[in-house]
């Protein structure tokens, strides 16, 4: 997990879309809805392969945002991008992201956080290889409890 710029998420959403063929694309106003008025913006990369590869890697970023005290539910912008090869099975992405949607299931009811994803397909992967970039942004209106030794 790192700190990161508004410049350096776009810079690194590039990367991920010039890699790749056929993507379902996060647009421009999604970038600016995750990064617009931010205190923080925070980035986790995760990679497996495997059967459970996509709810594994959405984990470990989970986990990866929590050891530094960065909790999902005081974000209120969530960035996922998913890069896999083109035979992936997209049910296994969406049921993924049901972890993230789970944990803000119960602790929002009318501030819900803004959650996006997008999938990037790259056929030099492997079939069943996922690498998952999570953004999450926090606001600048949220008190927010993290561990100052991230700035």
């Amino acid at each position: 997990m790192k700190i990161v710029s508004k410049e350096e998420v776009e810079k690194v959403l590039v990367d991920i879309l010039s890699t790749s063929d056929n993507n379902i694309i996060v647009h421009e106003d999604d970038v600016n809805i995750l990064t617009s008025d931010k205190e923080l913006l925070a980035m986790s990369v995760a990679q497996r392969s495997g059967s459970n590869s996509a709810r594994e890697t959405i984990n470990s970023a989970v986990l990866d945002f929590q050891k530094k005290d960065l909790l999902l539910t005081q974000a209120d912008s969530i960035l996922v991008y998913f890069q896999v090869h083109s035979n992936y099975d997209v049910m296994s992405l969406s049921d993924a992201m049901e972890i993230i949607y789970s944990i803000f299931k119960d602790v929002y009811v009318l501030n819900e956080a803004d959650i996006l994803f997008g999938i990037a397909c790259d056929d030099s992967l492997e079939n069943d290889y996922v690498k998952t970039t999570m953004f999450m942004g926090y606001s600048k209106q949220k008190k927010l409890e993290y561990v100052n030794n991230l700035m």
